[in-house]
């Protein structure tokens, strides 16, 4: 049986960061101050689900674009209340895309759709083609998505 493992990119780099970034730490830089904390963390886990994969298994990376998407259009309100990402954190995305390219994994984003829905939709197309799915993210929500084809694994703190 096939098998597709899927990263809700977005979802793995804030839980790094968050992991990493918290009162009374400074967090790690390069030399020349440019933070580093949430791609150490965030390259650590990607490494670790590699570590899972068997000969001919796949694995896609979703991410968010960061411009207003479809729910956004409709309901003005929609994560009105959501605080913005930290700049030390909006500096690693760069990083983390090109982490992923060296790896030579596929990642995918879209602008109008969040990463999830990207994940979500590409989860349940593999599941129609027969495929075993593996999501890995922080987003409970995916676990409406859990069925005998499709597996979300929730990281923790």
């Amino acid at each position: 049986m096939p098998r597709l493992i899927i990263v809700d990119g977005n979802s793995l780099l804030f839980r790094a960061y968050y992991a990493t970034a918290y009162p009374g730490v400074e967090i790690m830089r390069s030399h020349d101050g440019t933070p580093t904390n949430a791609i150490f963390a965030f390259s650590s886990m990607i490494n670790k689900i590699l570590g899972t994969l068997n000969e001919g298994e796949s694995i896609f990376v979703a991410f968010d674009t960061g411009k207003p998407t479809f729910r956004k259009a409709k309901l003005e309100t929609y994560k009105a209340n959501r605080k913005p990402a930290p700049e030390d954190l909006i500096t690693q995305f760069p990083m983390s895309r090109d982490f992923l390219q060296r790896l030579g994994i596929f990642q995918y984003e879209k602008e109008g759709f969040e990463g999830d829905d990207i994940a979500g939709t590409v989860a349940k197309q593999a599941e129609a083609k027969g495929y075993d799915v593996e999501i890995y993210t922080s987003d409970r929500d995916f676990l409406q998505l859990v069925s005998d084809k499709i597996t979300v694994n929730i990281i923790k703190k």
